[in-house]
């Protein structure tokens, strides 16, 4: 079944793919982005516990088709500056949990409770590259529940890989369990500045996040630290090399013209993260079902307060990039342990040189 994520998304992008390749982008950064995370791509033992898959889809159009049907105006802006841009995308994503121990019918007291999530949405990204600031919206709606197909993506997965030999996978025996099905609608909305840069090779850049809606909801505090060679953060949302190089210069230090359209990227990056919890349904339960599901965690047996630390290498080539990175959680329940994650995202500007 995990053919089917494949299919779903070939077919939710490619009018755009075909929309995109008829013109030129110029200066509008058209980009597709793919991003997959799974405990498989760490350098850990790949263990199925907690967060054991994701995929997310990002396709950033040209933006004439969104000028005149005010979708803009749904979107948080940064107070109006010449240079000011602000870009909208669509976006799909996918979103697997389950428990350490999979051979139970129902997860063991204490243990995570199975869950999966099938979204698609819009974003914004509003972009001031003369202050090196940035607020991103993002809007999705989708569902979370048995309708979000995970159980058969990750049975008939586990069943392929042992009917080929290729590891001993456990078949999970808890889906059934999962949390069920309620619809899901969630607001994001994170703003980014850059606070340090005192050379060009090294630049920190803090954040504050918010997250709101039926499955989520948190405040978070960010800081992203890159070091080596690299694009200037905020020249445009996607870090690629640009077709057309648009360029003045800011008034601002963290300012440097090595740093612009660069035909060649290599940096190591670091992103650690507090959050605070108010509400998760994929752990709590959907405040929105009429009915108890089957297993959950009692919300007072949850962390409010927890960490994450994302920490990785980028290399990228004119409009391609590739990036690698591994994550680390902070247990999200009392009775949790530490969670370990990798991903591998894939960056590819439509059309450009």
């Amino acid at each position: 079944m995990l053919k089917y994520t494949f299919y779903f998304s070939f077919l939710f992008f490619f009018p755009f793919f075909l929309f995109g390749q008829t013109d030129t982008i110029k200066a509008d950064n058209t980009y597709f982005r793919f991003k997959t995370e799974n405990d498989a791509w760490a350098t850990h033992k790949a263990s199925d516990r907690y967060f054991s898959n994701g995929i997310r889809l990002e396709y950033q159009p040209k933006q004439q088709m969104f000028n005149g049907k005010g979708f803009k105006k749904i979107f948080i802006t940064l107070p109006q500056r010449k240079y000011q841009k602000t870009k909208v995308g669509f976006v799909a994503d996918i979103r697997m949990y389950t428990p350490e121990d999979l051979t139970t019918p129902v997860p063991n007291l204490g243990d995570r409770p199975y869950a999966g999530t099938l979204t698609l949405g819009l974003y914004g990204v509003s972009n001031d590259f003369e202050t090196a600031s940035r607020i991103t919206t993002e809007y999705q709606v989708g569902v979370l529940g048995p309708a979000a197909g995970q159980k058969k993506t990750q049975v008939k997965w586990h069943e392929f890989l042992a009917e080929r030999g290729v590891r001993q996978p456990v078949i999970p025996m808890g889906w059934d369990s999962q949390i069920q099905n309620t619809p899901a609608v969630n607001i994001r909305c994170e703003y980014e500045k850059n606070t340090f840069s005192p050379v060009k090779n090294i630049e920190s850049i803090n954040g504050f996040e918010m997250n709101i809606g039926t499955i989520t909801n948190y405040v978070a505090l960010n800081t992203q630290v890159r070091l080596g060679l690299f694009n200037d953060y905020f020249y445009n949302s996607s870090g690629l090399k640009m077709r057309d190089k648009e360029v003045h210069t800011p008034n601002r230090k963290s300012y440097y013209a090595e740093n612009i359209n660069r035909d060649f990227q290599m940096y190591f990056f670091t992103k650690p993260s507090i959050r605070f919890a108010l509400y998760n349904s994929l752990l709590e339960g959907s405040p929105l079902q009429n009915d108890e599901t089957n297993y959950v965690i009692p919300s007072d047996e949850l962390n409010r307060l927890y960490y994450n630390v994302e920490f990785g290498y980028a290399l990228a080539f004119r409009r391609i990039s590739l990036i690698y990175s591994q994550q680390v959680r902070s247990p999200e329940f009392k009775t949790a342990k530490y969670s370990k994650w990798g991903a591998i995202t894939l960056v590819v500007g439509m059309g450009g040189k």
